[in-house]
């Protein structure tokens, strides 16, 4: 069976040659990140041409919490605003931890980005055991992001690294979904999905991890989008073939169907 490749961040904004480059590299998705804000509105998506050659595209809500009550606020919002994936703006303690516990988000981005030094045997990742736990069992994904290695050097890149091994040695664990993307603003940017496998690889990830946070998590994630907004899925592992002679359920329940 062929598996599909998918780029979960990519800066809103992308052009029809980014879409025509996305294509050209392999990619078969790409979701499109734009800060959520109260005026937030999702644009249309829709790309590439006719038939399998067509780029599925999805449209990303990525909030910036100030409190950890704010998580949850923010991402019922965003998912009632039309956003297919919710993206928590990680390294802060307190919002890592209220992000790892709330169903309707879909990944933490960078949540590495903690203040502080490590301890001496311990990297401190901004994910802990008991965080790795709860997001497997939410389907919540770490982001490994090409863009905030690119966008620092020396000892500051040599930390941000050892952050990444930690919390992908926490993602085998606890078997935690773990999503690499490019971060790309520009067709510059942008990655074959072979490249990010490769960057997951110099991590630490064995060949198979590194394909599934290219192929198989961000298709899950995906596939959690698509449950939210389906009336014939009333709960997680419970769904409608068919509803005969009812009308069937027009108000779909967003929240609290998992």
């Amino acid at each position: 069976m062929t598996k599909s490749f998918y780029d979960l961040h990519v800066i809103q904004g992308i052009t029809g040659e980014q879409t025509a480059i996305s294509r050209s590299l392999g990619l078969d998705g790409v979701c499109a990140v734009r800060p959520f804000e109260s005026e937030y509105t999702v644009v249309d998506t829709a790309s590439g041409t006719a038939g399998q050659n067509r780029l599925q595209m999805l449209s990303g809500a990525l909030i910036s919490a100030k409190n950890p009550e704010d998580v949850q606020k923010k991402a019922r919002s965003a998912l009632e605003c039309g956003a297919d994936l919710i993206l928590i703006e990680g390294g802060d303690e307190e919002i890592n931890r209220a992000a790892s516990e709330c169903w309707e988000v879909d990944v933490i981005c960078h949540p590495e980005r903690v203040s502080g030094k490590d301890p001496l045997d311990q990297k401190n990742s901004g994910v802990d055991d008991v965080m790795a736990r709860f997001m497997a069992e939410r389907g919540i994904a770490i982001e490994i992001r090409l863009s905030e290695l690119l966008s620092c050097y020396g000892v500051v890149r040599a930390q941000v690294m050892g952050r990444m091994r930690q919390n992908i040695r926490l993602a085998k664990k606890y078997k935690t979904p773990i999503i690499i993307t490019s971060g790309a603003r520009d067709r510059l940017g942008m990655r074959a999905p072979q490249d990010l496998s490769s960057l997951g690889i110099t991590l630490g990830m064995d060949v198979g991890q590194a394909k599934k946070a290219v192929s198989d998590f961000p298709a899950m994630l995906i596939k959690k989008s698509s449950d939210r907004r389906d009336s014939d899925v009333l709960l997680a592992g419970l769904e409608v073939v068919s509803w005969g002679t009812s009308k069937g359920n027009p108000r779909k329940k967003m929240f609290g169907w998992y």
